[in-house]
């Protein structure tokens, strides 16, 4: 679209993710910088159309916002929530246009997408943007040290193994590995996880014969699934051992032992991992009372919340006011049944279709062997987790329609 400079134009994609703008509702820089964008890119949509598999994501987003706008509608939501979920497909749609017009000639300029991210997490370490209206009070937190070291973590274990691997692959693995035992003792679990499972990926991807053969033969999207739940399972019981005896910092035997002693349900892999998500249980229930329509964009939240807090044996009594307040507007804290519990069922086969095709470029990353599949391998990681557990943030945004971007670029070998 502008040449050489397309790259330059997803890399301040990354770079600006976490500077934001609140225009009815926060939308980072990167994100204005693809609306701004879009004219120039919309000539090429003609090219996009060629390839079936953007073709198929694009109708769907299409029918998101079609199902958002019925949920609104029917729920007699107020406009201002209306325009805010109508807003979300739109972003998506002009990212996967703006995306696919700087690269469908050059497809390793989205790359510079995930290097801009590093640069990102540099500007968030200096000036945080996601811990607000806490203050001075907010510094020494978990939650100041999860918001504010996170993105920096992350993009240093992408671009720096990155620069390593030319060195050793073993630097670059390793590299993840420090940073993932350094981010136990104070910060959260997640990150810690994805950091050392980058690490190990990194390593065993370019040294085994088994990831090797995965690059000649399928594996199913089903059996990556379960492969990533039963490494869950695996790791769950050392980690109750050693977070319950302080091996791993005092913040988070602390936070295990807020979570594990709620109840004989937590005390088992299925129960803790939905325990600490109280949120994601109440999109679920929000799901089952209108799996068809939804219930309209930031619903509130009504008892759902107070429903997922018996389903994990928690007290209520001792719940914060905030989590249990029927009148807070809740998002889920899940990007799929959050989605599905807002705008109902017409949001299903964009999502599915668009998490599959990302799950098939991680079969790609795993089989390793290219050094640029490093850059995306711990954000990869945190996609899977997020598009289940965290929020539909503008990081994530980028990743949802970057990713089956890449898988398609891979599969028409145009990255190979």
């Amino acid at each position: 679209m502008f040449g050489n400079k397309d790259k330059w134009l997803l890399f301040f994609g990354g770079a600006l993710i976490k500077i934001d703008v609140n225009i009815g509702g926060r939308l980072a820089l990167g994100e204005i910088l693809m609306f701004i964008l879009l004219p120039f890119a919309l000539e090429k949509i003609g090219y996009l159309k060629r390839f079936k598999e953007l073709s198929s994501i694009l109708s769907f987003l299409m029918l998101w916002i079609v199902g958002s706008l019925f949920s609104d509608i029917f729920n007699q939501n107020e406009f201002e929530y209306l325009l805010k979920g109508v807003f979300r497909p739109i972003t998506c749609i002009t990212i996967l246009i703006v995306c696919f017009a700087l690269s469908y000639k050059r497809p390793k300029n989205l790359f510079y997408f995930f290097i801009g991210l590093f640069f990102s997490g540099i500007q968030n370490l200096l000036l945080p943007t996601d811990v607000r209206g806490g203050g001075t009070d907010a510094i020494g937190t978990y939650q100041y040290y999860a918001y504010t070291y996170t993105p920096f973590f992350l993009g240093l274990a992408s671009f720096g193994s990155y620069l390593l691997y030319k060195r050793s692959i073993l630097l670059a693995s390793a590299l993840c590995v420090v940073l993932g035992l350094i981010a136990f003792p104070i910060m959260s679990r997640t990150t810690a996880s994805v950091l050392l499972l980058s690490g190990v990926l990194i390593y065993i991807s370019n040294k085994t014969i088994i990831t090797k053969r995965w690059q000649y033969k399928e594996i199913s999207v089903a059996k990556l699934l379960f492969s990533i739940f039963f490494l869950y399972l695996m790791a769950f019981y050392p980690y109750t051992f050693f977070a319950g005896h302080g091996y791993l910092g005092e913040r988070q035997k602390e936070k295990f032992e807020d979570q594990y002693y709620k109840s004989e349900f937590t005390q088992n892999p299925i129960g803790f991992l939905f325990s600490g998500r109280t949120e994601t249980v109440g999109a679920m229930v929000r799901v089952t009372r209108s799996p068809i329509i939804g219930l309209g964009s930031w619903p509130k939240r009504g008892d759902s919340n107070i429903v997922a807090l018996r389903i994990v044996g928690a007290d209520i009594s001792e719940s914060s006011d905030i989590l249990i307040d029927p009148n807070v507007r809740d998002i889920g804290h899940s990007v799929f049944f959050g989605m599905w519990s807002q705008s109902g069922i017409f949001v299903i086969p964009a999502f599915f279709l668009c998490f599959f095709y990302s799950l098939k470029l991680f079969k790609i990353v795993v089989a390793g062997g290219e050094r640029d599949v490093l850059l995306i391998t711990p954000y990869m990681l945190i996609f899977i987790f997020s598009f289940f557990f965290n929020n539909f943030n503008s990081t994530f945004r980028f990743e949802f329609m970057i990713f089956p971007l890449l898988y398609v670029y891979y599969r028409k070998n145009l990255l190979v």
